[in-house]
């Protein structure tokens, strides 16, 4: 009988919360279509379209689990682990360059979409030509997105896993993708890796994600790279970050190593995959999915449209109140609200100016660490390729085969040297980057602050007017490609006559003089490119880019208000009756649009079934 009581307990249970979530559901539902219904009266084009977006994906009860993380953390592995298929390419480059959504299907099958709506069905063979970056450098092919069904048992209720480019790789264009996908994410699988733990690069990441997802479920990837202990220091470690940087309490940081937990999927050994650990975070996931899911969803789609009525709100009450305030109050209100515009557009240009500061603060240190690097390693890489050169000379090698080989390792040589400076300077570069995106986006943020709060206040508004978060991300773009001259050029010709045609005696001398300059040169012209060619050069673009984010949404919000300023103006130049009557709509809206917000917060405390210490959005 307790068997029995508590089957029926647990039938019960899950009875009432099927029936509380059908008519939270159905309710939440109803609002959308009511603030869609708003959204069209007052002909905001672009909140119609986001309503929309929002309104489809609830009704389909998709469930969007992004998989997020910085480049090389092993993300596309873990989906093919998670999937016990192996549909995503991976490897050890940046691979993932183009969103790519798994849903379910009976089948494999894949879909390309074009950025002009276009689509084309592909093998799967096929896939790595279209959303990797070696098969389709820079997006050339325009893909805005992969569609891929797959039938797996994790996919069956509606969820769909999103491949995403991985944050701070040298594409820029990778960041910006994940980054605009964000708004999209109801939940997030964030990906970390053991070697090297967490950066701060990451840090930003999750605190930009989190405005965004309702439930983080943090994975620490690449176990099978460290022993034991490493492993227990590496998560302790990676969770003290996590909850001092966001500011909670506790997380749980789930390790597993995707690559050999796909290796156990695909071979059915139950052996690897129980190393692979990847068996705790099967569970929590398919609890998030089952029992989780449709309060996630109404989570993530009523915080969504509660930013887009507030939006809404601002604009309707301005219409109102510069309608309805004596003609000498609206006349002094603008002024005074222009005035405080032209203090913004001040404002802007110091921030704009003291960036370009900070920028060549960077430059300075790239410098002073390249002539470091230079001082630290030209004398040895000249000693190294003399020494090759000397032996190559030893051997049997014909001379125009030894000039071809030593022009080869001196290029191998300098690919060697310079890498890892590359990624070393690039790593400093970008957490640089990264500190200043995140001052000055906050910086941005409290202007949008100010424009806002000053039009409530001039205006009398008493709605509650939040300044929205911006968030992008300053990165470096494009990839670095080494060039080398000819190693037999001009001045190797002597009258006519080629070295590799001289005695050997002759040759031999020839041959050393030159590989000391060239090999000395190569150093040096390297060196040069990879400051300008490749730091100056992708930091400006960067940065411009950069600042044109931030002017546009600085601007992008101060004509939001002077529209809806220049709105009512026009809508008061109409005839007495014609006025009242505007007004009339538009505090019928206004209250709407009350009444809705207030419906919203009461939907998104739909409790939440589901324990843990994965991290929920406040």
């Amino acid at each position: 009988m307790i068997t029995l009581d508590r089957c029926i307990l647990k039938a019960e249970a899950g009875y009432s919360t099927n029936y509380a979530f059908a008519e939270t559901k159905k309710e939440t539902e109803s609002t959308l279509g009511e603030l869609l219904e708003i959204a069209r009266g007052v002909a905001n084009t672009n909140l119609v379209k986001y309503v929309q977006e929002i309104i489809m994906r609830f009704s389909n009860e998709e469930f969007y689990l992004a998989v997020l993380g910085l480049f090389k953390r092993g993300k596309s592995t873990l989906i093919n682990a998670l999937l016990s298929h192996e549909i995503l390419p991976s490897g050890i480059l940046p691979l993932t360059s183009i969103i790519t959504r798994v849903r379910y299907g009976e089948s494999v099958s894949v879909k390309i979409v074009f950025e002009d709506g276009s689509a084309k069905d592909i093998s799967l063979s096929e896939l790595q030509n279209y959303i990797t970056e070696s098969g389709n450098p820079g997006n050339i092919m325009r893909v805005r997105e992969a569609e891929i069904q797959v039938p797996s048992r994790i996919l069956s209720n509606g969820v769909v896993i999103v491949d995403t480019p991985g944050v701070g790789s040298t594409y820029l264009s990778n960041t910006k993708t994940t980054y605009d996908f964000m708004e999209k994410v109801d939940a997030a699988l964030f990906v970390l890796g053991v070697d090297p733990p967490i950066s701060q690069q990451e840090v930003q990441f999750i605190k930009n994600l989190r405005q965004y997802a309702a439930k983080i479920i943090f994975v620490l990837n690449k176990i099978d790279y460290v022993d034991e202990a490493a492993l227990k220091e590496a998560l302790g470690f990676c969770e003290k970050v996590v909850e001092d940087s966001l500011q909670i309490d506790s997380i749980t940081i789930f390790p597993t190593s995707a690559k050999m937990a796909l290796q156990g999927r695909l071979s059915m050994d139950a052996s690897v995959l129980a190393i692979s650990r990847i068996d705790r975070l099967e569970a929590i996931l398919q609890e998030l999915f089952g029992k989780s899911k449709g309060e996630l969803i109404v989570r993530s789609t009523t915080n969504k449209a509660l930013r887009a009525s507030t939006d809404l709100s601002l604009s309707v009450q301005l219409k109102i109140r510069t309608i309805t305030m004596p003609m000498d109050e609206l006349d002094q209100a603008l002024r005074t609200f222009e005035s405080t515009l032209k203090s913004i557009e001040s404002k802007k240009r110091e921030l704009f100016y003291l960036l370009d500061g900070e920028v060549k603060e960077i430059v300075k240190l790239l410098d002073q660490d390249l002539e470091d690097f230079k001082n630290e390693h030209e004398e040895h890489f000249v000693l190294v390729v003399e020494d090759f050169a000397k032996k190559s000379l030893e051997s049997r090698m014909s001379q125009r085969d030894i000039v071809a080989k030593v022009e080869e390792h001196i290029q191998q040589a300098i690919i060697k040297t310079y890498t890892p400076f590359i990624s070393s300077e690039e790593e400093k570069i970008e957490s640089r980057l990264q500190q200043l995106a995140l001052r000055f986006g906050k910086e941005i943020d409290s202007l949008v602050g100010v424009a806002r709060e000053e039009a409530s206040k001039q205006f009398g508004l008493r709605i509650e007017v939040k300044a929205p978060s911006f968030s992008t991300d300053l990165a470096l773009e494009h990839r670095f490609y080494y060039h080398f001259d000819p190693f037999l050029d001009t001045d190797m010709i002597l009258l006519g006559e080629v070295p590799v045609l001289l005695p050997r005696s002759l040759f031999k001398g020839r041959l050393l003089k030159k590989v000391h300059d060239r090999s000395k040169q190569e150093f040096d012209k390297n060196g040069g490119r990879i400051r300008y060619d490749y730091f100056i050069t992708r930091l400006d673009k960067s940065v411009r880019g950069f600042e044109a984010e931030l002017e546009k949404v600085l601007e992008s919000s101060i004509q939001n208000i002077r529209d809806a300023i220049e709105g009512g103006e026009r809508l008061r130049q109409r005839n007495l009756s014609e006025v009242s009557s505007t007004i009339q709509d538009l505090n019928r809206t206004a209250e709407r649009l009350r009444a809705l917000q207030g419906r919203f917060q009461t939907i998104a405390s739909f409790p939440e079934p589901m324990s843990g210490r994965s991290i929920n959005t406040p």
